[in-house]
C-alpha cells in the first residue's frame, strides 16, 4: 500500500478539473446574457447615402441605406481576416480570396458561411450597432 494519491487517480482529478473549467468558460462566452452590446459607430450627419464605413478594430461595416443604418461583420467566416469593400459593393477577403455579395452571402470559397449582420439603431443624432444582437439582413 502507498500514501497519497495514484498517478491514474491524479490524471483522473486533473482531466475532471479540465474538464468542469472547460464547460465553465464556454458557458461564459456562449451563455445567454443580455443580447446587448450597444457601441457607438459616429453621427448619423457624418454618413452619406450608400456609403460603407470600416470600423477596423470592431471588424465591422456601418452602412447608410435610403432607410436607415445597417451593420455587417467585417470578419471573413472562413478564417477571421476582414474583408475589403470593393467598389461595386461586394466584399474580398485579402487572406484567402473568399467573395461575399453585397448582401454578404459567400459567392466564392473557401469561406461556406455568409458574413454576419447587427442591429442598429439612431438616437439622438448618432448611431449605435448592437454586436450581440445579430439579425437577417434586410
Amino acid at each position: 500500500m502507498t500514501d497519497g494519491i495514484s498517478r491514474r487517480g491524479f490524471l483522473g482529478a486533473v482531466l475532471t478539473i479540465a474538464a468542469v473549467l472547460g464547460i465553465g468558460r464556454s458557458a461564459r462566452v456562449y451563455g445567454a446574457g443580455s443580447g446587448e452590446k450597444w457601441i457607438p459607430a459616429g453621427k448619423s450627419s457624418d454618413y452619406t447615402p450608400g456609403q460603407a464605413k470600416l470600423f477596423k478594430d470592431e471588424k465591422l461595416y456601418v452602412i447608410r441605406k435610403e432607410t436607415g443604418f445597417e451593420a455587417m461583420s467585417a470578419k471573413c467566416t472562413h478564417f477571421g481576416c476582414v474583408v475589403d469593400r470593393q467598389a461595386d459593393g461586394t466584399y474580398l477577403c485579402p487572406c484567402h480570396k473568399s467573395t461575399f455579395d453585397a448582401r454578404g452571402l459567400n459567392t466564392h470559397g473557401p469561406a461556406k458561411k455568409p458574413l454576419v449582420w447587427y442591429q442598429t439603431k439612431e438616437e439622438g443624432g448618432s448611431v449605435f450597432v448592437n454586436i450581440k444582437g445579430i439579425v437577417e439582413p434586410k
